[in-house]
C-alpha cells in the first residue's frame, strides 16, 4: 500500500484533480528530475519486493512433526492439568494454524506420567485429529473431560515413533462451569481454593509476586490465611519504617508502589492499624518522588538530580508507566485508608491528568510516548488504569480502559519482558 502511494505521487498527471476525504483538489504542477523519478520507482520496487518476501514468509507451511518437521526455538506451554508441557507451532504467539502438540516435559506422578513421554506428538482428541487451533481444541477437551459425565477421562490421539495410538489420561473430576463463571460457580471455587492452598504452602519471600499472592489469599475470605498475610504485612510495613527520598538509581518505584498497594488493601480488608504509619511513609515519599508532569520511572524524581528540588525530571530514560500506575493506585487507596496529606492529594491530581490524557486515544504506552494504537492493552497497563479510575469514581476513565481491556482478549499473551503483568491485571 505504502509503495503504491509512493509511486502514485509521481504518476499523477500535472494539474489533474484527485479525491481525498470526499474533496476534489488539484495536483499542483511538479517539476521532477528524471533521476529523482527513477530513484522513486526503484525505492517503490524495493518496497514491493519486501512486501512480497514478507507475504511469502507469512505463508510458510506449518511443520509436520510426524514427517521430519522440527520445532523452532520458541517457548512451550503448560497443557492444563495433565502434568505435561508441549511445544505448539505459532506465528507471533498466534496458534491458529497449529494442528499438533510436541510433548517437551512430563511431570512425574501427574496424569500424563506413563501415557506420554518427551518426543510424543498429540494429533487429536476423542478419536479425531485436530482441525483447528490445537490450544483451543485441547482446552475444550479438558473442560469436557473434567465434567462428571466424562469421569475425568481425556482421550488423546498420540503419535510415537511412527505409530498412532489412542491413550487415556485420568484427570480429576471438577464438574462444570456455571453460566456466570467465575462467579457463583462451584468449579471456579474449587480452582481458587486449590490455588490458594498452593500459594499458602509455597509463599516464602516479600517480592512483588508474594505481595500479589497474599492479596489472593486475602481476597479468598478464608480466615485461616490471615496469620500468613498479616506476617507479610508486618514485614513489609513495620511500625518504625523510615524511607528516604534520596538516591539516583535502582527500581524503587516498583518496590514502594507494590508494597503500598499491598498494605492499603490489607488495612482496608482487616482494619489492622499497625500498618497505617508505614502506609503514610510509603505514600508521602511516593508522592514527593513524582515527576513534574505526574509520572514515575523505575525510580523517583530524585532531588539531588534536580538541584535539590522536588518534582523535577526523572532519572534514566524517564517515565515507566507499568510502575507509575501502581504508585498512583496505591495513593488512591491510601486516601481511602484515611490518609490526608496535601502532597498525596497533589500527586493523585497530577497523575489523573497524566494517565487521563490517554482516555479516548489508545493504550497507555511504555513511558512518555504517544498512545498505543496497535493494541487494546499494553501488558496490563490499561487494566490497571481501569481499576484506578474506578476507585476514583472517574466514570469516563473506568469505562474506556475497561472496554479496552475486554477488547484485548486476544492480545493478553504479549508484553514487554513477558506477559506476567498482562495476566496479573488483565482479568
Amino acid at each position: 500500500m505504502a509503495a503504491w502511494l509512493f509511486l502514485g505521487g509521481f504518476a499523477c498527471p500535472i494539474n489533474t484533480t484527485y479525491n481525498w476525504d470526499g474533496q476534489s483538489r488539484k495536483v499542483p504542477e511538479m517539476r521532477t528530475n528524471p533521476i529523482h523519478g527513477r530513484l522513486a520507482v526503484g525505492v517503490g520496487v524495493l518496497l514491493l519486493a519486501g512486501m512480497a518476501v514478507c507475504d511469502a514468509r507469512g505463508k510458510e507451511p506449518v511443520p509436520d512433526l510426524t514427517k521430519g518437521g522440527t520445532k523452532d526455538d520458541k517457548h512451550d506451554w503448560n497443557l492444563g492439568p495433565t502434568g505435561a508441557r508441549g511445544w505448539i507451532w505459532a506465528r507471533r504467539l498466534e496458534t491458529t494454524d497449529s494442528r499438533q502438540i510436541l510433548i517437551t516435559k512430563v511431570y512425574k506422578g501427574s496424569a500424563a506420567d506413563g501415557a506420554l513421554e518427551i518426543g510424543d506428538v498429540i494429533l487429536g482428541v476423542n478419536g479425531k485429529a485436530f482441525t483447528e487451533d490445537v490450544r483451543k481444541s485441547f482446552a475444550r477437551a479438558i473442560t469436557e473431560a473434567e465434567q462428571n459425565r466424562s469421569r475425568g477421562i481425556l482421550r488423546l490421539l498420540r503419535w510415537r515413533k511412527g505409530q498412532q495410538q489412542q491413550v487415556e489420561l485420568k484427570l480429576r473430576v471438577m464438574g462444570s462451569y456455571s453460566g456466570s463463571a467465575p462467579y457463583r460457580c462451584s468449579k471456579s471455587q474449587k480452582i481458587l481454593d486449590e490455588g490458594c492452598r498452593y500459594i499458602a504452602k509455597h509463599m516464602r519471600g516479600s517480592g512483588i509476586p508474594d505481595k500479589m499472592n497474599a492479596l489472593a489469599l486475602l481476597a479468598s475470605g478464608k480466615k485461616e490465611y490471615l496469620p500468613l498475610v498479616a506476617k507479610l504485612a508486618h514485614r513489609v510495613g513495620p511500625a518504625d519504617l523510615k524511607l528516604k527520598l534520596h538516591g539516583g538509581g535502582g527500581k524503587v518505584s516498583w518496590g514502594w508502589g507494590y508494597s503500598n498497594l499491598f498494605l492499603t488493601e490489607y488495612y482496608l480488608a482487616t482494619g489492622d492499624k499497625s500498618v497505617l504509619r508505614a502506609i503514610r511513609e510509603y505514600s508521602v515519599n511516593i508522592a514527593r518522588g513524582q515527576s513534574c508532569v505526574g509520572s514515575w520511572g523505575h525510580g523517583m524524581a530524585w532531588p539531588q538530580l534536580n538541584a535539590g528540588r522536588l518534582h523535577g525530571s526523572l532519572g534514566g530514560y524517564g517515565a515507566l508507566n507499568q510502575a507509575g500506575l501502581i504508585c498512583h493506585m496505591s495513593l488512591v487507596l491510601a486516601r481511602k485508608c484515611g490518609l490526608e496529606d496535601d502532597e498525596v492529594n497533589r500527586a493523585i491530581k497530577l497523575s489523573n491528568r497524566f494517565f487521563g490524557f490517554y482516555i479516548g486515544k489508545g493504550a497507555i504506552p511504555y513511558g512518555d510516548h504517544r498512545p498505543g494504537w496497535q493494541v487494546h492493552d499494553d501488558n496490563g497497563k490499561n487494566s490497571i488504569a481501569a481499576v484506578s479510575f474506578d476507585l476514583l469514581g472517574h466514570k469516563d476513565g473506568a469505562r474506556f480502559f475497561s472496554r479496552m481491556a475486554v477488547a484485548s482478549h486476544g492480545e493478553r499473551e504479549r508484553g514487554h519482558t513477558g506477559n506476567y503483568f498482562s495476566f496479573l491485571w488483565g482479568a
